[in-house]
Formats: C-alpha cells, structure tokens, sequence
C-alpha cells in the first residue's frame, strides 16, 4: 500500500510538472525539481506568478546547490507567499510581493506577521515564535534582490521607497518583533528542559544494534536478500550515529568517494609512529580507521571505524547495484528510486524506530542531537583542560563557544555541591565540617585550577578515559619509579601527551626520543635542602605552595637530574609539558614544584640564547663637550639661537674645518649640540 501510494504522489508530480505555468525568468531547478512538489493550493498560484519571489528562489538555488535543500526552499518561499496572500486580503491594493515594500505598508506588514505567528496580545507571546524571525530574515534578502532590480532597471523612485522600508524594518523590527521572539523562545527552552540519556541507556541500544547488525552481515554474506542488505545498512548507518556522535545529515550522506580514502595508522604512510608505540596501541591502531566527510558550513569533520563497521560498509558497497541502486547516487547509505533522484536512508526516523525498540527505560532522550549534548556534558564532569575541549569540540564539528554555550548541559551535581560549598565559604559558614575545604564532581584534585586532574576511574560511555596504550604506560611508569619506599600516586594531569617507557609524545603528536631510560632513576637525598621555618611541609618532606615566596637556590644534585632528564628540551628550545614535569620533581626532584622545574628550564633557554646572541654594533662613542669647544659654539651660531633656526649640516662642516679644536666632531653632532641648546634656552625661557 505504501509503494501504490508513493507512486500516485510521483504521478501527480509529474502532472502539476507538465500543467505548471512559471514565469520564464524561472530557472531549470526550480521548474523541474522544487515547484512540482508544492501543494497546489492558493499559496502556490501566487508564488508561480510573483516575479520577487521566484528570483528568490534562483538566488537560494545558486547558494544552496545540494538536492537535500530543496525542502528548506520550498518552505521559505511558502511562508512568504502565506504574507503575501494575508496582505492582499487587508488591502487590495497590494498586487505583488514589490508592493509591501512601501513604507505606507510597514505596520499593515508588521501587523500580519504578527497575526501569522499567533501573537497574543495580552500575554505578549507567539504561538509559533519562528515563522516571525524567519520572516523578518526574508523581508531583508527579498529587500535586497529588488534594490538590485531598481538599479539594472534605473527607477530610482522605487529604489528610494524600498531602501526607506529596509531602514523602518531594520531599525524597529528588532523592537517590535525579535525581543518578544527571543523571549518566548528562551521560556519555551526553560521550560521544556533537555534530558540527556543515562549510560545505561546507550549501552542497552549499542547492544541492541550490534546484535542485529552482526546477524543480517552473516545472512548477506551467506547469501544475497534486499531486505537483509537494506536492514544491514540501517543497523549500520544508526551505528556509525551512536559511535561518533555525528550529525543525522553528516552520517546519512556519506559519500563513496569519501569512504574510498578511508586510511588507518597502519597504511604504510605512518610506519614511523606505529612502530613506536606499545602492543596496547599497535593494537588498538590495528581496530580503527578513519575518513573525513563534510560536515556543517563545508567543515572537515573525522569519522572513525570499527573494523567491523568496515566490514559492513564493504558488503554494502559490494551488493549495491544487486539492491537495485543506481550507480549516480553517490551515498553510501542511498536506497532504490523512483523518480530518478539520489536518495538516502534518514538516519533520524532509523534512530527513533530502533530506540523504541531496543528496550531502553527512556527511549525519548535517545536522539542525535541529545547524543551530542551527553558527550558535551561528559567533558564537564571529566574536567577536561581547554585543550581537550577543543579537540572534542573540532571532532563533533562545532565552534569552541557553540560547544560550550548550546551543547554542554548544566550539572545539577556540581551546582548543588560545589557552588552550594562556594556560598556558604563567602558568608563565613563552614563546609561538611571542614573550613575552606570545597567539594569536587568530578575530580580528586583541584590544587591546579589551569590544568585540573581527574580521577583515572571516571569513565565515558562504559570505558575508561585513557586508552589502553595510556594505561599501560601510565602503570609501567608509576611501578618502575619509586624514591626507596611505596608511596600512593596521585592521579596525573591529563595534557596532549602520552608518556611512554622510552620515548614521549609531546603536544604536536611528534614523537621524541628518551635519551636515558628512566629505569635507573637518580638517588635524591632530602637531606640536600632544608626548609627555613616560615615554610610549611608536608608528609613526604615537600613544601607547599606558600614556598613560592621563598626563593632558593638550585643546588648541584638539583640541576644534575634536571638536566639529565629534560636536557633535550633545553637543547631543542621547547618547553616540556607540565604534566611531565611533575612527574620527573614527584620522582627525582621532590623539593621542587612541577611548575618550578618549568621555570627553571625557561631560564635556560633563555640563559642559552642570549649568550649566542651576536653583540650589537655601538654607535660612536659619546665624548663630553669640552669648555673651548662650547665657546667656539656658542660664538659662531649666535645668530641661530635668537632666530630658532637650526645651521645647515654644510655650515657646520665649514665652522669644524675653521677650528681644529672641533675635529673630533662631525656636522651632525654639531648640529645635534645647536639644536640641543636651543632647547634648553627655550625651556628655561618659559619659567
């Protein structure tokens, strides 16, 4: 029944296609592709004969090229019509959509919008507070594309009327109309909330859809059936959604030719870094893939594989033309048509069917775009440095303050217990028993508030934060470096490097050698420093930061593991990551700081530089006036003092060759001598 009904509405198409009567200036497009699928109503007879509005419709044809924003044309030019017709029925003697723009009509205009949105006038809000803010974004650009019809057409008069309306409607819409908009729109989100999915939730749908994905890629692979292979590219496409976090649009258009330049670590392009990692990372660079597609705005965005998933996406590709899909759709997920057109699955009908289905407690918050908000907010409780915020935010394919303003929710957690902590310190109450002392979500450390440290244990999607390369390397460092007794480590600072036995991979991803293995680790006596008694100490010997105000001198033991640890970095100019830094003072260099060693590094780059620094070139040496050579000066350019008139450089040269007791002089410096004491004699002038 659904195919009989989906052909009757591609004949009825075809018909409106073969009856329409458009004016000429109308383009291909949108004769043969946008207006055949508009309701034939009254809305759609205006729109075919409204001049305006039909170059409006080439101009976002030309902007907007991709098929898939043909919908989001024919709704705009819709709305429009919806005014236009809504006008002519106040007024008569409005005939096209050029007549609004009079300024004569602005409020009959403000008027309709408002009726169309639904405004209620004493209550002050809009039934529908998007139609009257897209509406005044139209009036604009249909404003504009007729200020350039005035101009081809020379008639000055009604360019004059148009650019009067545009300054009404640019001066007092925002007033009239968008402050109300926004107001509503910002009641309605509060109101409304945003529930973000519980873990247990996305766990139960990634099991749901693996289930069922591996069992129609073992049926297609024993043999060849539509209906599997179209079932096997639903589980999939919804997959790659949950997995990456992507955009219903981004992850259902993908293109073949982007998938074609799918390449891993291990391509034979970055042999040089595959070997360098450990048997943990080798294999986990052994399971995934990546391929970059296009995202929102034309951005790059990444999109990462299983080795499953490709598997899937090559037996899908393999039995396409089987499936019946024409080889000019170029969508990796594209179905069968028939009309011609390239279509695709939707990735965001697939995700609400299989929600419903897995058996989640709270199929509603399953959605894509709440999807994206639950990885947004996890950055929030892990604590993570901007640097980490911003890969993330590059990865999803948004701006930095989007990601942070739009896609992070509020934890009530860290509101309830941290702030509510925060209050009662800044009226002089006492929190959980314990002065100044404030609760943290989400992290085990707040002593660093640039770089926070987080709790290893906290996880993300049922996994750990750190890779299984990081685990391993993190436990062969903290079990190979021990000062002569055990002591409790504390959970490091996650920074864009990963600290392996032998080498470390610093911010740029380049990997850097370790010149001494740190397995024979230099015996550091605490014997070697002695606090003064203002500094406070803790446990271990170490002092706090209050140290800062007492400075030191780096004795001997201290510079030698300094350098021998971190001498590469001085020799390459580059300052070592923080987190690094901590680890060698918590492990060689106990009486000093993390960021002190830092500090000390910096010092030496610097020292280094400014001893190779070549010496600059001195002018000549500046000699004393002596009392014969003031005189002769003084004599000679009398006249230039009572005149304000500095000497020529040529006078000067004659006055030195006239007196051999100025021949260690130049005309410039005499002239500088002139000019200063004329200075000097206005200056005293004035008192």
């Amino acid at each position: 029944m659904k195919t009989s009904r989906k052909g009757e509405r591609n004949i009825m198409q075809s018909g409106r296609q073969s009856r329409m009567h458009l004016l000429d200036i109308a383009s291909t497009v949108l004769r043969d592709e946008v207006f055949p699928i508009l309701r034939d109503d009254a809305v759609t007879n205006t729109l075919r004969q409204d001049k305006l509005l039909i170059l409006l419709g080439n101009k976002l044809l030309k902007k907007y090229r991709a098929k898939y924003h043909h919908k989001e044309i024919r709704s705009k030019l819709r709305s429009l019509g919806r005014l236009l017709l809504a006008i002519k029925e106040k007024n008569p003697e409005i005939l096209n959509f050029a007549s609004i723009y009079n300024c004569r009509y602005y409020d009959l205009t403000l008027k309709t919008i408002n009726e169309l949105g639904g405004l209620n006038e004493q209550t002050g809000c809009y039934r529908a507070p998007s139609y009257p803010y897209m509406i005044g974004i139209l009036l604009k650009q249909v404003g504009k594309i007729l200020v350039s019809e005035c101009i081809k057409d020379q008639n000055k008069y009604l360019k004059t009327n148009v650019e009067e309306f545009l300054h009404l409607l640019h001066e007092d819409y925002g007033t009239s109309v968008n402050k109300t908009v926004l107001e509503n729109q910002l009641e309605k989100k509060r109101n409304k909330g945003t529930e973000i999915p519980n873990l247990g939730d996305i766990q139960i749908l990634k099991k749901y859809l693996d289930k069922n994905r591996s069992k129609y890629f073992n049926n297609l692979k024993e043999k060849f059936s539509v209906s599997d292979w179209k079932a096997l590219a639903m589980y999939t496409l919804t997959t790659l959604q949950l997995f990456n976090r992507r955009r219903a649009g981004e992850i259902q258009r993908i293109l073949i030719a982007d998938v074609e330049k799918t390449h891993g670590i291990r391509d034979g392009t970055n042999d040089d870094l595959y070997n360098s990692l450990t048997a943990a990372g080798k294999q986990t660079a052994d399971q995934y893939m990546r391929c970059v597609i296009r995202g929102k705005l034309a951005r790059g965005v990444p999109v990462l594989f299983h080795k499953t998933h490709w598997e899937c996406i090559k037996l899908i590709l393999k039995h396409r033309s089987s499936a019946g899909i024409s080889s000019e759709n170029p969508y990796v997920f594209g179905v069968p048509s028939t009309n011609n057109k390239c279509q695709f699955l939707d990735a965001c009908a697939l995700m609400r069917d299989f929600s419903n289905k897995c058996g989640a407690e709270n199929p509603q918050s399953l959605r894509g775009t709440k999807l994206r908000k639950h990885i947004a907010t996890q950055s929030v409780i892990l604590n993570l440095n901007e640097t980490d915020v911003t890969d993330l935010a590059s990865f999803m394919g948004h701006a930095e303050k989007i990601h942070k303003d739009h896609y992070r929710m509020p934890l009530p957690a860290r509101e309830i217990t941290k702030i509510s902590a925060l209050l009662e310190l800044a009226q002089g109450d006492s929190v959980s028993g314990k002065d100044n002392e404030v609760p943290q979500v989400g992290s085990t450390n707040a002593t660093d508030p640039e770089t926070p440290e987080i709790n290893t244990n906290n996880t993300i999607l049922g996994t750990s934060t750190l890779t299984p390369c990081e685990k391993e390397n993190d436990e062969n460092f903290s079990n190979a470096h021990k000062i002569g007794k055990t002591e409790t480590r504390s959970p490091i600072k996650l920074r864009n490097c990963k600290l392996n036995n032998n080498s470390l991979l610093v911010e740029n991803d380049e990997l850097v050698d370790d010149p001494a293995p740190l397995e024979e680790p230099y015996q550091w006596s605490p014997s070697s420093y002695h606090p003064t008694s203002d500094e406070e100490t803790s446990v271990n010997g170490t002092p706090e930061k209050n140290r800062k105000n007492k400075k030191s001198t780096w004795n001997t033991p201290e510079r030698q593991a300094a350098r021998k640890y971190l001498n590469r970095f001085i020799e390459k100019k580059e300052l070592p990551p923080l987190s690094f830094c901590n680890k060698i003072s918590k492990t060689y260099i106990p009486n000093r700081t993390g960021k002190q060693l830092k500090a000390w590094i910096n010092n030496q780059i610097q020292r280094a530089s400014s001893s190779n620094r070549t010496p600059q070139k001195r002018g000549v040496k500046r000699m004393t006036w002596l009392t014969p050579e003031r005189a002769i000066v003084k004599q000679e350019f009398a006249e230039c003092y009572r005149s304000g008139i500095l000497p020529s450089l040529q006078r000067c040269a004659n006055v030195i060759a006239k007196y051999p007791v100025l021949k260690n002089r130049n005309p410039t410096t005499l002239k500088a001598k002139v000019n200063n004491e004329m200075q000097r004699r206005k200056k005293l002038s004035t008192f």
